[in-house]
């Protein structure tokens, strides 16, 4: 049941406990939940606990979707028992298992913190299980925003470089990310190194962060020794590709080369970077028309890329109706909300940090749609309270001149709002909080499943029967 652990927050949530009255402490407010299932993948979510005269009550908060139901005290611990096929359950995915389930589980305080089991039962049989942590959330946190620049590797024009230029001035201590392109460097009828790297470092300023931006140009694909393939063409298969400086291929999906391929093309990129223009590219990447799929993200990670910003909510390009790039987009992010926050994913060379792009670039999204989003996440992290929350907005180098306002007019509503809990800050400052958020979490974790599993601590659930 790969897809069980996360879901199973739904089940676990409302299992956080509580105290029925009298001298015991009170357990309202709310709590940051961690928990791994046995046959599954860790997972996490938020509860509050809210007194209702004598009576406690749990409200869970995962995604999208709010449950709520009765906490019931038992002895030292805490026990929540339900049976229906409605409600909690229907909001787990049992396709498989039709029908009735019953949900049980105890949690036992411990320092500060409660220790628990659950388990999903049907027709006499366990179907699911696990162990959590629940952690009082501390009232820390914040919404983190990086900004990006997509250098798309087309042209260095005045026009947008001035553009650029003109937004470091009225924001001076807000650092972007810029994801570089090495095409600059390899077209036909390139200018000098000196040149080249002069104009982009009109738009660096000391606080940012230099990753990598990755489209299918012909030059860039050839110096680095790989056959230059002309398809699949994001924007539809009848369209031809655009010559720019002698050069073409920009809307060719990076995803058409292998992962050998790829990886030759991104060693390259970084060295000519590094060579010819005298920047140090770090570890992020996105790829060109947010066209990622796994052997993409298996290169890049072969190639010594750890953070890729490549997700993206389709729902922000409604612009693109009719096009292929569209439906690619939902074909490999249909599951990235606005809300969607960062995660891992497997490669044969090890983890990837996924840093979904959640406002897209201003290309697509408005000054008011882009400021919304930030202002929403502010008011989820407001009511979340401990959590950190990471969001994203970005624009092209090659359409600033264009669009960058509308990220001007953004920045200068945040301004205004001087919202204490809204952090800018580049997205491998992000991916660092991310990877030591998780590190300590699972440390503190494991801890907490030694100590279940531990002989004076552990949580049996009686009367049990069948075998999961």
């Amino acid at each position: 049941m790969k897809h069980l652990a996360p879901l199973l927050l739904l089940l676990s949530g409302p299992l956080l406990g509580g105290v029925a009255s009298g001298d015991e402490p009170t357990v309202d407010g709310h709590y940051v939940l961690r928990g791994k299932a046995n046959k599954g993948s860790r997972y996490r979510g938020e509860a509050r606990i809210l007194r209702r005269g004598t009576e406690l009550e749990l409200v869970i908060k995962r995604g999208d979707v709010s449950i709520r139901g009765p906490l019931r005290k038992q002895g030292k611990s805490y026990r929540f028992t339900t049976e229906s096929t409605k409600g909690i359950a229907a909001s787990l995915p049992f396709a498989e298992r039709p029908g009735k389930k019953t949900f049980e589980a105890r949690f036992l305080p411990r320092k500060g913190e409660l220790l628990g089991q659950w388990r999903v039962r049907q027709n006499g049989k366990v179907i699911a299980s696990g162990r959590e942590l629940l952690r009082p959330s501390k009232g820390t946190g914040g919404v983190h925003l990086a900004i990006s620049v997509d250098w798309e590797g087309r042209e260095l024009s005045e026009r947008n470089l001035a553009a650029i230029e003109r937004f470091r001035a009225r924001f001076p201590g807000v650092p972007l990310t810029h994801f570089l392109n090495a095409a600059y460097f390899t077209k036909p009828n390139a200018e000098a190194d000196n040149l080249i790297a002069a104009k982009i470092r009109r738009a660096l300023r000391p606080q940012d962060e230099l990753g990598l931006h990755l489209h299918g140009w012909r030059s860039l694909i050839e110096a680095a020794g790989v056959s230059f393939k002309t398809t699949p063409n994001f924007w539809g298969p009848n369209r031809s590709l655009s010559p720019v400086g002698g050069d073409m291929g920009h809307e060719v999906e990076i995803a058409a080369y292998t992962s050998k391929q790829l990886q030759k093309i991104l060693t390259f990129s970084r060295k000519t970077l590094s060579d010819r223009g005298g920047f140090e590219i770090k570890t992020s990447f996105r790829a060109g028309g947010w066209i990622a799929p796994p052997h993409v993200l298996e290169a890049i990670k072969a190639s010594g890329f750890d953070t890729d910003t490549s997700s993206v909510p389709p729902s922000w390009h409604d612009e693109l109706d009719g096009l292929a790039l569209r439906s690619r987009l939902f074909e490999l992010w249909g599951q990235i909300r606005t809300t969607t926050q960062p995660y891992a994913v497997e490669t044969p060379h090890g983890l990837v940090l996924e840093m979904p792009d959640t406002g897209a670039l201003a290309d697509y999204v408005t000054s008011e749609e882009m400021t919304q989003h930030v202002r929403e996440a502010l008011t989820r992290q407001r009511k979340a309270r401990g959590e950190v929350i990471y969001v994203h907005l970005g624009f092209h180098l090659e359409t600033a001149e264009r669009y960058l306002p509308r990220l001007t007019r953004t920045l200068e509503a945040l301004r205004a709002d001087n919202n204490p809990r809204l952090v800018i800050e580049t997205l491998s400052a992000s991916a660092a909080r991310v990877r030591a958020t998780s590190a300590d979490e699972k440390q503190a974790l494991e801890a907490a499943m030694a100590t279940m599993l531990g002989e004076e601590s552990n949580l049996p659930l009686p009367g049990l029967g069948g075998q999961e």
